[in-house]
């Protein structure tokens, strides 16, 4: 499976929700179903350049949407939450489940969990001869 390229933008608090599910248009749908997604940025910082010097684990996520859950990993712990929302350009998870690993360097994963918490939009960028990217935002 390809890997393929994702931002989180911006964090803010999460707010309960119903799972409501609207339809999304046949290319947002192939691009959420058919990849991993590993982060690239978080805010300002550039994880993906930070983890090939450090050796570290990058986090990645994979949408199920006929399950309406996203799994993956943190850079520590395997990782799972219900969509409760997805639309056009909305995106909502649900609170983050995961394993309890002891990894020595918690700092990535606690700032993972906090930006997936606050996702609320996102926009899919494709170009052709180019990575495809998620850019997820909490507004």
């Amino acid at each position: 499976m390809k890997k393929i390229n994702w931002m989180i933008a911006l964090m803010v608090l999460v707010s309960c929700g119903s799972q409501k599910m609207t339809p999304l248009n046949q290319e947002n749908k192939s691009l959420f179903a058919e990849h991993i997604w590993e982060l690239q940025s978080l805010g300002d910082r550039n994880i993906s350049e930070e983890g090939i010097s450090n050796g570290k684990n990058l986090p990645f996520i994979e949408f199920r949407l006929a399950d309406k859950q996203v799994m993956g990993n943190d850079g520590c712990n395997q990782i799972m939450a219900s969509i409760e929302q997805l639309g056009e350009d909305e995106l909502k998870l649900g609170p983050i489940m995961g394993t309890k690993m002891a990894c020595m360097d918690m700092e990535l994963p606690d700032l993972f969990h906090a930006a997936m918490a606050n996702i609320r939009s996102y926009k899919l960028t494709h170009e052709k001869d180019k990575s495809d990217l998620l850019h997820l935002y909490d507004s």
